[in-house]
C-alpha cells in the first residue's frame, strides 16, 4: 500500500489485456473455469480503479464512481447474473484514499462474486447500495440466498471460504469494518468506512487570507 507513481492509462490497458488473454482460456479449460473467472474479475476490478484515476486530475477516486465501475465489471464477467446498483438517497461527496483504492475495489469485487456464487436459483437481483453522511460511508450488498453455514463466524475466521478470507486480508485495518449476516432469506454484507480510508469534501470554506502588510507610516 505504499505510494508508487504509475501511468494509470497504461496500467489499465495492460491489466485489461491480461484479463482478455485469460478469458480466451475459459472454454478450453473447464476444470479451472471457476478459478480463472475469479482471477479475471479481480484483474478487471483493479483495471477499473486505474481507469478512474486516468480520468481525473487528482488521484483520489469518488466512491460512487468506484462502485459503478465495479458493478459494470461484475455484469460484464457474469452476464447471467442480475445486479442492481441502488442510487444513494443523498449525494455522496466522498473519495477513497488512493492507497486503499485497489484493496477496497478487490474487497467489493470479492463480496459481489461471493453473492453471485451463492445466490438462489432462479437468479434473483443482487442489490449494491451506498449511504453517506458527514463522516461515514456504508456500502451494502444484499443477496437472496441460502442461510450462512452453521459454523459461520466472521470475527473468528470460522466457516469462511477462500473469497471471504481474501476479503478479510485486504480490508484496511483502520477506518473499515465488515459485517455479514442472514435475515429473511437474504445474506447482507455491510462495509462501514471512515477516515483515513475515505476522504470527505465537506469543507468548502475558503483558505484564510494572508495578512496584509502595512506600509510604515512617515512622520
Amino acid at each position: 500500500r505504499d505510494r508508487v507513481e504509475v501511468d494509470a492509462p497504461l496500467l489499465k490497458n495492460t491489466l485489461q489485456g491480461v484479463g482478455g488473454l485469460l478469458q480466451r482460456h475459459l472454454d478450453n479449460h473447464p476444470d479451472t473455469k471457476e478459478v480463472l473467472q475469479e482471477a479475471i474479475t479481480q484483474i478487471h476490478s483493479i483495471a477499473a480503479v486505474y481507469g478512474l484515476q486516468s480520468r481525473v486530475s487528482q488521484p483520489p477516486i469518488e466512491i460512487p464512481g468506484l462502485l459503478d465501475a465495479i458493478a459494470n465489471t461484475t455484469r460484464q464477467t457474469n452476464p447471467n447474473s442480475r445486479l442492481s446498483l441502488l442510487k444513494p438517497s443523498a449525494q455522496c461527496h466522498c473519495q477513497v484514499d488512493e492507497r486503499e483504492a485497489v484493496p477496497l475495489a478487490l474487497v467489493i469485487n470479492e463480496l459481489l462474486m461471493n453473492a453471485v456464487k451463492h445466490q438462489n436459483r432462479p437468479q434473483p437481483t443482487i442489490e449494491l447500495g451506498l449511504h453517506c453522511d458527514e463522516d461515514t460511508v456504508v456500502i451494502t450488498i444484499h443477496n437472496p440466498s441460502a442461510p450462512l453455514p452453521s459454523d459461520f463466524n466472521l470475527d473468528n475466521d470460522e466457516g469462511l471460504g477462500t473469497g471471504l478470507k481474501l476479503v478479510k486480508s485486504l480490508l484496511p485495518r483502520r477506518g473499515a469494518r465488515l459485517e455479514i449476516d442472514h435475515q429473511d432469506q437474504v445474506t447482507r454484507a455491510r462495509i462501514t468506512l471512515h477516515a483515513p480510508v475515505v476522504l470527505f469534501n465537506n469543507s468548502t470554506a475558503p483558505p484564510p487570507e494572508a495578512p496584509v502588510k502595512r506600509q510604515p507610516e512617515h512622520s
